[in-house]
């Protein structure tokens, strides 16, 4: 037997993909968002896509910049990942305030969070209103990960990922099924 789910937490039923951090930078401001909206959509070209709510002040400088990075960030980042959830860049510099360092993107003027274990580099392809959000689509330009974690696919017996289920939940990842 199956139960209804609510459709303001239906969502959650597919959203269970890494956490990641969303770094950008307009007009001189730098700003890190947590994005668990986060979903390949293209292999040619490789291409992701991000949903960001317009109320959020990253929003405006990805949208002013065209560009923004998707670092991921593994279980060791947990708390640094729910504080910059939880904040303001208009209110509070996230990379001071969480101790990240800003490396600079190899194609992009964003800064990349060197404390993740992994970066990717992307430039907005097309933007698409979806009422309170706005889904960024974003060509991948340059990818980087630590070495050992990643071949064709995250190894992950070398590394934890965070998964958000919605609202207050989170979950770690850990256990590979090949087929």
């Amino acid at each position: 037997m199956k139960q209804e789910v609510p459709l303001k937490h239906s969502l959650r039923l597919v959203n269970n993909g890494p956490v990641v951090l969303v770094t950008s930078r307009y007009e001189g401001k730098d700003n890190i968002i947590t994005i668990a909206w986060c979903s390949p959509v293209s292999h040619e070209p490789p291409a992701l896509a991000i949903a960001v709510k317009k109320t959020r002040f990253s929003y405006g400088l990805i949208k002013g910049a065209g560009a923004f990075v998707v670092n991921i960030p593994d279980i060791k980042l947990l708390d640094k990942v729910i504080f910059c959830g939880k904040h303001s860049g208009s209110e509070i510099d996230k990379f001071a305030a969480c101790g990240f360092s800003k490396s600079p993107a190899k194609y992009v003027d964003v800064p990349v969070i060197g404390e993740c274990v992994a970066n990717i580099e992307c430039k907005v392809m097309k933007d698409m209103d979806c009422d309170s959000h706005t889904i960024f689509v974003g060509k991948i330009l340059y990818a980087v990960v630590e070495a050992g974690l990643f071949t064709d696919h995250w190894l992950l017996d070398k590394v934890t990922l965070i998964h958000h289920l919605g609202d207050k939940y989170y979950e770690k990842s850990g256990t590979s099924i090949i087929t």
